[in-house]
């Protein structure tokens, strides 16, 4: 019995493309913080956002053992403002994330068709839905608002907040110790993402049941991995009915 579904979120339930490399996404960021006093150029704030980057990276990687540590994009923006003797508060945080997911988004977030029906009709089957993203959430979280899901989630697990990112058994463990606060066992929660390696493998083996949906941000791979449930294409009216089906099994 499946009470219980976690699921993934970019190329799951929503599409979108962005680059950080874009030139104009950086002068666009430049230009917003130098507003505010931090004065920077493009080609300067792009190198010193990378060494501060690189500078978290190296943290959690030697707290953590491995390279599935998260930052949080957060402090990058704060050291930059700091270093130009510039103090911030978390509004301003937020709001200069936003400008550069922003500058950097090239095709704005949008839910595939059906998404906000689907996750109606399985709550109303007494499924909890929980979120667990690979994302930072100063990014994710206006995304989700302004799609209007936001609020269909019992919970949401974003891995900025937790330091560690999927496939890591210790981001799949958040989703494990709270669905055990609500009696809920690994073995009645499904995990429904697009990525082999990062969301279908690695619930299986904490022994989750799985769905995998092959949509256009689904890495490529050699063979679709043994899911319980697998899709051809981000399908959301189908994707209700073989899980419903399953569940009935």
């Amino acid at each position: 019995m499946i009470k219980l579904i976690a699921f993934d979120l970019y190329g799951t339930l929503m599409t979108i493309r962005t680059d950080e490399s874009l030139n104009s996404a950086w002068q666009t960021l430049a230009a917003f913080m130098g507003y505010y006093g931090a004065k920077y150029n493009a080609d300067e704030l792009k190198k010193r956002y990378y060494q501060l980057e690189s500078v978290e990276k190296e943290k959690l990687k030697i707290k953590y053992g491995s390279d599935l540590g998260e930052i949080n994009v957060g402090n990058i923006y704060t050291q930059l403002y700091k270093e130009k003797q510039i103090n911030v508060d978390t509004n301003q945080v937020e709001i200069t994330a936003k400008v550069f997911r922003a500058a950097s988004t090239q095709n704005i977030s949008h839910l595939y068709n059906g998404v906000e029906n689907m996750l109606k009709k399985l709550k109303n089957n007494g499924i909890k839905i929980a979120l667990l993203s690979n994302a930072q959430r100063l990014y994710t979280q206006p995304e989700l608002k302004q799609t209007g899901i936001d609020t269909l989630f019992d919970k949401i697990f974003i891995s900025s907040d937790y330091e560690v990112k999927k496939p890591s058994h210790l981001f799949f463990g958040k989703l494990i110790e709270w669905a055990n606060t609500i009696n809920i066992a690994p073995s009645e929660i499904m995990m429904i993402g697009n990525s082999p390696y990062d969301d279908i493998n690695p619930a299986i083996n904490i022994g989750l049941k799985t769905c995998f949906i092959h949509s256009e941000l689904t890495e490529n791979f050699d063979k679709k991995p043994k899911a319980d449930i697998i899709l051809d294409s981000p399908n959301m009216k189908e994707l209700c009915e073989r899980v419903l089906e399953y569940i009935k099994l």
